[in-house]
């Protein structure tokens, strides 16, 4: 994957680089985050909507653990629970002017709380199959850039809910060796803006 994005970045440019990837590389139609957009104007307005959308993300990690199966791939139980909703960034966002901070839930989140190992603790916390090996194996380099391809998978539902391409950032990544992947997805600023 390294070699791979430095010769995308040589041939376009960093920034176009992480542009492209943060378009992100799965398949999200907008169809998919059409029902978002929906409950942002239910909600009638962008904090009103963060909040019920963190409900609405504990309420399904609580279903997961009453009937007994996994959010995606992993085990959810009460501590993981107590984890997401102790963050307010996890599951819904925390809006700060016209930016949204969200912060990813870990891949493996009841092995990530028990782990006390740093290298391992961040193992757990990446979801990226293609790019999480290299965090256990220091004879591998992550590609730099190839995070705001998560970043984007965060910003879609935005996109959709306000019909436009919006800016997202990295501001953390437990690839590059923070301690967890954390995004600043830029709403339209007229429109947010604190008074």
């Amino acid at each position: 994957m390294h070699p791979v994005i430095k010769r995308l970045e040589a041939r376009v440019g960093e920034q176009v680089c992480a542009d492209f990837l943060s378009a992100s590389l799965r398949d999200l139609p907008d169809e998919y985050f059409l029902d978002e957009r929906e409950k942002y104007h239910q909600a009638g307005g962008i904090d009103a909507y963060l909040v019920q959308r963190k409900e609405a993300f504990v309420t399904q990690l609580e279903t997961c653990l009453r009937e007994g199966r996994p959010f995606f791939a992993q085990e959810i139980t009460q501590e993981v629970i107590n984890y997401v909703k102790g963050a307010p960034e996890i599951g819904g966002g925390r809006r700060k002017g016209s930016i949204i901070y969200e912060t990813k839930i870990p891949f493996m989140t009841r092995e990530y709380l028990a782990e006390t190992d740093p290298t391992l603790k961040r193992y757990y916390y990446c979801h990226c199959p293609w790019a999480r090996e290299t965090i256990k194996n220091s004879n591998l380099r992550p590609a730099e850039t190839f995070c705001n391809c998560s970043a984007g998978f965060h910003k879609k539902p935005f996109e959709v809910i306000f019909e436009q391409p919006i800016k997202v950032e990295v501001l953390e990544s437990v690839l590059l060796g923070g301690e967890r992947c954390r995004f600043a997805i830029h709403l339209p600023a007229e429109t947010f803006a604190d008074k």
